[in-house]
């Protein structure tokens, strides 16, 4: 077999030595085990220049910088995933921000709401928010604002969210325009409200769906159902 055009940097020396005898014995009858060794020799890193032994070298010490940067990653993220279910089992607390819509099933038709909540001690947080209503259908021009605070006992569920259910009172203030008038009334009362509802969600991200009864005791009774967003902080 003939080759041609093979550059002699191509090809990969290789030496094999074969011992047909020793001191006139015939190798096939030779115990080998008490007094020959036999190495492999890497006859190719012997024909590496200095330069080529660096790039080898230089390319190991990365591949092991990339090994070690890669196992401190894993490290850092179990630590984190450890931090955070030790926050959602250290008792029954939620620290919270959310933004909700809803309807009163009657004036006002159109509810939006802001809200946060804050851990007191286990199992009890605080709940602040303004609820803002619209479209009255009685009216041509209606506007409402409720700013309440609340005590909620929130009965966790493990890193899913929870119940809750508590009192609470605030101040609303209604805006109204009436058609064929000149004006806007304004009508103020405190009320006192009941609320109850449930965070569905994984950790930080919540979907939140509330119900709240409120009144003036003067015989006036009205609901509300919202639904919305809550983000959960560390």
């Amino acid at each position: 077999m003939l080759f041609t055009n093979v550059k002699a940097d191509e090809l990969t020396p290789t030496l094999k030595v074969i011992i047909t005898s020793v001191n006139g014995i015939p190798s096939a009858q030779l115990n080998t085990s008490g007094y020959m060794r036999v190495v492999d020799v890497n006859l190719e890193n012997q024909w590496m220049s200095n330069e080529q032994k660096l790039a080898l070298e230089r390319q190991s010490a990365e591949q092991l910088a990339a090994i070690a940067e890669e196992q401190r990653q894993k490290q850092q993220q179990k630590e984190r995933q450890k931090q955070n279910e030790k926050l959602f089992d250290d008792g029954e607390k939620l620290t919270s921000i959310g933004i909700n819509a809803g309807t009163s099933f009657g004036a006002p038709w159109l509810l939006g709401n802001v809200n946060f909540t804050y851990p007191l001690i286990p199992g009890l947080h605080f709940e602040g928010g303004l609820d803002m209503g619209f479209i009255d259908g009685n009216t041509s021009e209606y506007m409402s604002m409720y700013g309440y605070a609340r005590l909620c006992m929130f009965f966790r569920f493990k890193h899913k969210g929870g119940l809750y259910l508590g009192p609470g009172g605030g101040f609303l203030n209604e805006q109204v325009l009436i058609a064929g008038e000149e004006g806007k009334a304004s009508i103020n009362s405190w009320k006192f409200d009941l609320t109850a509802g449930i965070y569905i969600g994984s950790l930080h991200h919540l979907f939140r769906i509330g119900y709240a009864a409120r009144t003036s005791f003067d015989g006036a009774f009205d609901h509300r159902v919202l639904a919305g967003y809550a983000y959960r902080f560390d």
